[in-house]
């Protein structure tokens, strides 16, 4: 696989993953502007092409022979400097490397490994070739981040997701009540959805279970799982 195909197989599974619920929470429930919003879709698409890209790196091409991690390391840094990327040291960290592209920073450490990472997201373990991951890196930059349409498709799972909720609580709550029960509701998908249920009581409250089902059957597996404890 191609750097270019790396980076728009990346772009197809960050397309496909960044749309959630919890950005139409933050809308609805928590006062967020869209505009705020989107700006928080456009980080998490870059989060998400960021991994993805580095997995299919790994995944798709060959493994790079070096000498020693810390070689592996300045060379690295070299390529990266080579791409365009604005590299400075962390006071905090001997063998830790800010690197600045246009849209994003990253953090290269070497502690073992050498990891390549994003603040508050996933690193990645590199041992891939450090041109080829340079390359890469300047490659997503200056991606086209659909964000209106991930907003609109967000709203949408989130209206979904009250709608579920909702239904839920009334097929339940009264079977809740009778056992003396709290339960946390997450819609899993189209129609899967995930109950925790825990005891409210002090006779009950270490009684906590999850139970895996769908609207169609939750009332039936809430009331079967009950009734064997």
């Amino acid at each position: 696989m191609q750097l270019e195909q790396i980076r728009d197989k990346a772009y197809r599974d960050a397309r496909r993953r960044v749309p959630n619920p919890s950005f139409g929470a933050s809308i609805h429930k928590y006062g967020e502007t869209d505009q705020e919003v989107m700006k928080s879709i456009n980080d998490r698409f870059r989060d998400e092409m960021f991994v993805r890209s580095m997995e299919l790196l790994h995944e798709k091409r060959p493994k790079y022979a070096y000498d020693s991690l810390e070689g592996y390391y300045f060379e690295l840094i070299d390529s990266l400097k080579s791409a365009g990327a604005l590299i400075s040291t962390v006071s905090d960290d001997a063998w830790s490397t800010k690197v600045t592209f246009s849209k994003a920073i990253y953090r290269l450490r070497l502690s073992g490994v050498i990891k390549l990472e994003i603040p508050f997201f996933e690193n990645v373990t590199m041992n891939a070739d450090p041109d080829e991951t340079a390359q890469l890196l300047a490659m997503i930059q200056d991606i086209q981040i659909p964000s209106e349409a991930i907003l609109d498709e967000s709203l949408k799972l989130y209206k979904w997701h009250e709608v579920m909720t909702v239904s839920v609580v009334r097929l339940i709550e009264d079977v809740l009540m009778e056992h003396n029960c709290g339960c946390s509701i997450h819609i899993c998908g189209k129609d899967r959805i995930k109950l925790l249920v825990y005891g409210k009581d002090p006779d009950n409250m270490n009684d906590i279970f999850t139970i895996h089902t769908n609207l169609k059957n939750i009332r039936n597996d809430l009331i079967a799982r009950l009734g064997s404890h």
